[in-house]
C-alpha cells in the first residue's frame, strides 16, 4: 500500500475528497495545517491508482511514500465522530449501528465515500441547518447538485413528501442513488443540471454548491421554485457574499433573504411571494 499526501487549501479540501473519493481508495486522513492549509493522506492499495491521482492535482504539493503496516481502513473510520448539526439533527458514520441520537434529534447517516457532501464540511452543516427551518413537510423538494444525496435524506427525515436530485456527476448520481436506497430514501435522480428536472417547480430548492455556479444557475434556480417558495444556497465563502446578496436583493418575487455563517462559510435562505 502507498499513501498520497497532498496540502490543499482548507476551501478546497471537500471538493478535492470528493473528486478522490470516485477511486478505489483505502481511507483518507485529514489533517489541519497553519496558513488555513490541509493535508490530505490518501490510502491505496495500487501504486498505479496513486500515480494516477498525482497528475489529475499537478498544482498542489504532493509525495507518494510506501504506507506503514497499520489497518488504515480501521484508522480512517477511527476519526470519524457523530457530530450534532444545527437543532434537529445528530450525524453519524454510515458503518456506524451503535450511537444512538439524543432526544429531539433525528439521527441521519453520514455517507463517506462517493459523492460530496458527508456533512462533516460546514457547508453542508449550513444547508442542513437552513433545511430544518424550512417548511418542508408534506412537500417536495429538488436538491441542485445533490451530491452525495444527504440533502434529501434530511428533508425526508423533516417530512418532505416528494424528493428530486440533480448532479452533473454521474459517479455522484450512483453513488447518492445507492446511499438513499441504503437508508429507505425514495427519491428520483436525474443525471444532467437543473434543465433536467424542468418543467417541474419545487416549494422548496436546495443548491449547495459554489458561488459562481450559483450566480450562473439564479435565474434557473427561481424558475424552479414555486410562487411563495424557499430557496437554500450554500458553498458560499464569506467574501463571495455580498456578491450573491446583490443579486438576490435585485431578483423579482424576493421577499426575505436571511443568512447564517459557520467557519468561512455563508448560506442563505430566501422567501418569495406567492
Amino acid at each position: 500500500m502507498v499513501v498520497l499526501s497532498l496540502t490543499v487549501p482548507a476551501a478546497e479540501s471537500d471538493l478535492v475528497i470528493g473528486e478522490l473519493s470516485e477511486h478505489a481508495l483505502e481511507g483518507i486522513r485529514e489533517s489541519d495545517l497553519p496558513g488555513s492549509l490541509v493535508r490530505l493522506d490518501v490510502f491505496v492499495a495500487d501504486p498505479s491508482v496513486a500515480e494516477d491521482l498525482a497528475a489529475r492535482f499537478p498544482s498542489f504539493p504532493l509525495t507518494i511514500a510506501d504506507a506503514d503496516s497499520r489497518d488504515w481502513v480501521a484508522h480512517s473510520r477511527s476519526l470519524w465522530r457523530p457530530i450534532e448539526v444545527g437543532d434537529r439533527f445528530f450525524l453519524v458514520p454510515e458503518w456506524d449501528n451503535e450511537s444512538v441520537a439524543p432526544e429531539g434529534r433525528i439521527l441521519l447517516r453520514m455517507p463517506v465515500g462517493q459523492g460530496f457532501g458527508s456533512g462533516f464540511h460546514e457547508t453542508t452543516q449550513l444547508a442542513l441547518s437552513a433545511l430544518e427551518i424550512a417548511p418542508v413537510e408534506g412537500i417536495a423538494v429538488l436538491d441542485v447538485g445533490t451530491g452525495s444525496g444527504i440533502l434529501l435524506a434530511a428533508a425526508r427525515m423533516m417530512g418532505a413528501t416528494t424528493l428530486v436530485g440533480c448532479d452533473l456527476d454521474a459517479v455522484a448520481i450512483e453513488a447518492a442513488r445507492g446511499y438513499l436506497a441504503e437508508t429507505g430514501v425514495p427519491a428520483h435522480l436525474f443525471l444532467g443540471s437543473i434543465g433536467a428536472v424542468r418543467p417541474q417547480r419545487f416549494p422548496v430548492v436546495l443548491a449547495n454548491l459554489n458561488a459562481t455556479l450559483i450566480l450562473n444557475l439564479l435565474g434557473p434556480l427561481f424558475s424552479a421554485l414555486e410562487p411563495g417558495g424557499t430557496l437554500i444556497l450554500s458553498g458560499i465563502l464569506i467574501e463571495e457574499a455580498p456578491a450573491i446578496r446583490a443579486e438576490l436583493e435585485r431578483a423579482p418575487g424576493v421577499t426575505r433573504i436571511y443568512h447564517s455563517a459557520k467557519g468561512d462559510w455563508v448560506n442563505f435562505r430566501v422567501s418569495t411571494g406567492a
